[in-house]
């Protein structure tokens, strides 16, 4: 309530920069319980591209900033910054809780390199009102890492993102190991030097399912045989949201996330840059586990008409309502077999940027007769200037405001 009512106290000032912001966070408190792949999440990408991140209403971060704390990282939730950077542990623990004077704080990054370990940040007061945790490049053994899991302030926190090695193998393994790892939600792990099999290896060391609901992996070196050790892990029962990105998975490794019994609760799957090529994509749509997927990403995939046809002819995904192909070379001939699959009988969102679409493909997809329900269609970087006005104007007389151009 006392967000909505700040909203209303902005819209009064007549401001146009106020108004802005106000209507941002009312559209963020609206989205923060629906998933991504809602009706809700939809138009409000629609109307705020950068919903998620807030990027847009950066210059309203709060400054200046208690010492050792800077706006390198942020992230905004429910219309406020949700996060912010730590680059120096010491003023984090002589005058770090003057953050929750500035702004609704509930998560820190650790930038690297940093002073000092992360037993000063288990020391630290303010801990206990953390819910989130960032940690890069500090490469942390598993005596350091126990310092900070194992920390009373540290029951709360529910989310953590481990970015450059923020932890050791051994470190990580520990992590794994701890009741700390059984109360996450959400892990994300980014940009590892590590080899994929010492990652999923220490990863496996979590014997037990807990509350995990989403899991991102980006740049772990993750190839098909670790993406099948992976996915066999039972904490690993409970996923919502799985992201693998810009891995070398090949059609191998998605075949063994097609084939995993126990993902039935997956609902996301993000496989952006991981090449599944038309044997990959073929087994995403014949299994039988993902029945109940409403969200999927295959961008930046080299994926050609053979494998959009596969996809196309997938039948058991009845409740898809957002679907990311863009960066594919998908030609006229894929996007006419996509517009004329009852896969997008109920989809909301359809993400076509920067694929090769010409007037045969732009009018197959204001004549589809599976569309009805779509809310946003990005057709951005299509090779417009090839498009006669006859496909411009039925696009945007069948989906008006709904197609970006």
């Amino acid at each position: 309530m006392p967000r909505w009512a700040f909203a209303d106290l902005l819209e009064e000032t007549g401001n146009a920069r106020d108004q802005l912001r106000a209507q941002f966070i009312r559209t963020q408190l609206a989205v923060a319980t629906q998933p991504l792949y809602s009706a809700e999440w939809v138009r409000a990408r629609r109307l705020y591209p950068d919903i998620a991140t807030g990027w847009l209403l950066a210059d309203t971060l709060p400054k200046p900033l208690p010492s050792g704390f800077s706006w390198r990282y942020f992230e905004f939730r429910r219309g406020f910054p949700w996060a912010v950077g730590v680059d120096s542990l010491q003023p984090l623990r002589d005058s770090g809780l003057a953050i929750f004077d500035l702004a609704p704080i509930q998560a820190l990054q650790l930038h690297q390199p940093l002073d000092g370990h992360l037993g000063l940040l288990a020391e630290w007061p303010g801990l206990e009102r953390l819910h989130g945790l960032g940690v890069a490049g500090g490469w942390y053994c598993p005596r350091t890492v126990a310092q900070l899991i194992t920390a009373p302030g540290a029951c709360h926190i529910h989310e953590l993102r481990i970015h450059e090695d923020g932890f050791s193998p051994s470190g990580l393994q520990t992590l794994a190991e701890s009741a700390f790892f059984g109360q996450l939600t959400r892990l994300e792990m980014y940009h590892s030097r590590y080899p994929g099999t010492v990652i999923v290896e220490a990863l496996a060391t979590a014997e037990k399912p807990g509350a995990m609901r989403h899991l991102a992996m980006a740049f772990c070196h993750l190839t098909g045989a670790d993406v099948a050790r992976l996915v066999q892990l039972p904490w690993l029962q409970t996923i919502e949201h799985l992201e693998l990105t810009d891995q070398p998975l090949g059609p191998s490794g998605v075949r063994s996330i097609a084939t995993q019994g126990h993902l039935t609760q997956l609902r996301i799957l993000n496989l952006s840059n991981t090449r599944p090529g038309p044997r990959g994509v073929r087994a995403l749509t014949q299994s039988d586990h993902l029945r109940n997927l409403r969200m999927l990403d295959l961008s930046h995939n080299s994926l050609g008409p053979e494998a959009i046809k596969a996809l196309a002819a997938a039948e058991q995904w009845d409740n898809l309502s957002v679907l990311n192909l863009a960066n594919n070379p998908l030609d006229d001939t894929g996007v006419i077999a996509l517009a004329r699959s009852a896969l997008l009988r109920g989809l909301l969102e359809l993400d076509l940027r920067n694929v090769t679409v010409h007037d045969q493909g732009a009018i197959a997809l204001a004549e589809s007769p599976f569309l009805d329900n779509l809310l946003l269609l990005d057709l951005r970087g299509c090779d417009q200037h090839t498009w006669s006005d006859k496909a411009r104007t039925a696009l945007v007389e069948r989906f008006g405001s709904r197609v970006w151009l």
